[in-house]
């Protein structure tokens, strides 16, 4: 029973970070919140981290995250990161209608990281925006059925930039029954070619990918300026 709202953060390590919030302790929610100068260093370096979260009702909704392209100091690692963390069926933690915008130098921190190591799953990001949020755009490591929908992402070529959208087990564990669907994606990496999109083949059938538009060359820096409907 943790609400975090309308409030700024500047020059900070992490703006969020939640750790070990049991099934029966009440939601956690950040909402309408503004970040900029986010600078870890690693570990840290989120707007917002679960860690070991728990349980229904949690919802990271309508915030900002406006870093600068590289990062402040260490800059960002991942904007929003869900390490080991759950929600329900019915109740999934709720990514959503945020903008994410600037990331780097890491190699590894990106916009939206659901399915962070196992157990986790039951998380969906859907209505975002993130503009070069760094190495990866959004992504699910680990888990199941997590969701991206209806996001739009975009990355230029950066010498960290690799791949806009992931499904990927990077940990031991199960990973499955996750969806992807409705998303536009125009990212470039460092090499100067298209990779707005990854399947690492182990996470099983993923649903909705026929849906996606990936590589959509109407995706450009300037969705920042859109609002949601």
């Amino acid at each position: 029973d943790v609400k975090v709202d309308h409030n700024a953060f500047d020059d900070v390590a992490s703006a969020l970070y939640v750790y070990a919030s049991t099934a029966v302790a009440g939601p956690i929610l950040f909402e309408r919140n503004l970040a900029t100068r986010i600078r870890g260093p690693f570990p840290r370096g989120q707007l917002v981290q679960f860690n070991d979260v728990q349980g229904s009702g949690h919802k990271i909704r309508c915030n900002i995250d406006d870093e600068t392209t590289p990062g402040f100091k260490d800059g960002p690692e991942d904007h929003v990161n869900m390490y080991k963390s759950s929600g329900t069926a019915s109740s999934p933690i709720e990514i959503a209608y945020n903008k994410l915008r600037g990331g780097g130098p890491s190699q590894s921190g990106g916009g939206i990281l659901a399915g962070d190591d196992a157990p986790s799953g039951f998380i969906h990001a859907h209505h975002n925006i993130l503009v070069n949020p760094g190495q990866y755009g959004m992504s699910i490591a680990a888990g199941s059925n997590s969701k991206l929908t209806d996001n739009k992402v975009f990355g230029e070529k950066l010498a960290w930039s690799n791949v806009g959208m992931f499904v990927w087990l990077q940990y031991s564990g199960g990973c499955s029954g996750h969806e992807v669907s409705g998303n536009r994606v125009n990212w470039t990496n460092r090499d100067g070619n298209a990779n707005p999109w990854w399947d690492g083949g182990n996470c099983g059938a993923i649903a909705g990918l026929s849906t996606n538009t990936f590589g959509d060359p109407t995706i450009t820096a300037a969705i920042w300026n859109e609002t949601f409907s």
